[in-house]
Order: C-alpha cells, then sequence, then structure tokens
C-alpha cells in the first residue's frame, strides 16, 4: 500500500519544525524524507496497519472518525484516497483534519495520500482505519 505525506516548507519556516511535524504522523518518517527545493515529501510502501497507525490512534481516540470519513469519501478515486491536516497542530502533536481550498491553515497543511490495489482493497483498508459509525459508536472493528 503506498502511501505519501508531503507538504511545502514556507520561507518563514524552519524546516527542523517541518521535520518534526512529519513525524508525528509517523514515527519513523524522517530517515525517508526526500527533499525538492521547498518540498518536503515521504514515500511509504508497506503494510497499511503499521504505515497509518499512528494517524489511526488519534482519529480514534479524538473521535473524529465522522469527519474523517466525510473528506475522504470527498476525495476518493477507485483505487485511493487523500486528505490534509494542520502542518502546525501536527507540530504539537495534534491532528487537525483542514480543507486547504478554505485557507484554514496559513502556512500550508500535510498532504496524505493513500492508493491500494483495488476499490475492494481501499474499502477494507478504510473499514479498519476509518469505520463506520452510529451515533458516535464504532459499529464493526
Amino acid at each position: 500500500m503506498p502511501v505519501r505525506i508531503s507538504c511545502s516548507v514556507q520561507p518563514t519556516e524552519d524546516r527542523n519544525r517541518v521535520i518534526d511535524a512529519l513525524a508525528f504522523l509517523h514515527p519513523d518518517i524522517s530517515s525517508h524524507i526526500e527533499e525538492d527545493a521547498d518540498v518536503l515529501s515521504v514515500n511509504l510502501d508497506g503494510n497499511e496497519k503499521e504505515t497509518l497507525f499512528h494517524i489511526r490512534q488519534h482519529i480514534h481516540d479524538n473521535r473524529v472518525i465522522d469527519a474523517f470519513r466525510r473528506i475522504i469519501a470527498s476525495n476518493r478515486s477507485s483505487r485511493g484516497t487523500s486528505f490534509h491536516v494542520d502542518k502546525q497542530a501536527a507540530y504539537v502533536n495534534r491532528l487537525r483534519l483542514v480543507d486547504p481550498q478554505n485557507g484554514e491553515s496559513p502556512l500550508g497543511s500535510i498532504k496524505i495520500e493513500i492508493s491500494m490495489e483495488s476499490s475492494d482493497a481501499l474499502d477494507a483498508f478504510l473499514n479498519w482505519f476509518i469505520p463506520p459509525t452510529e451515533d458516535g459508536r464504532i459499529l464493526f472493528n
């Protein structure tokens, strides 16, 4: 399951702080960071439960599954999806979903892109990552 995590580095930002924000999303990320001009990106390929477990845990702990389901569903293609989180929030170990079109994150956001080999594989992953809920309770896990 390929996962790409990327964000820009603004001229006023400290590159190391941006790297720390990325590291919040995946603890072992710093060794995988690629730099191209003012963009930091990470390409991860592995078991979805290992690759995105840390993000999933924050989504579940903070009870924001429904918000993530809405955004991920609206950005979904047949074999992939994406979402954006606030870079400044990630730096202080918080996960805040943002819509980059609305300018909610003045220094930019961190984009997480998920690709799967099939639509069925994506459905199975999403049911693990952000399971359906009813009245705030997970229907199955």
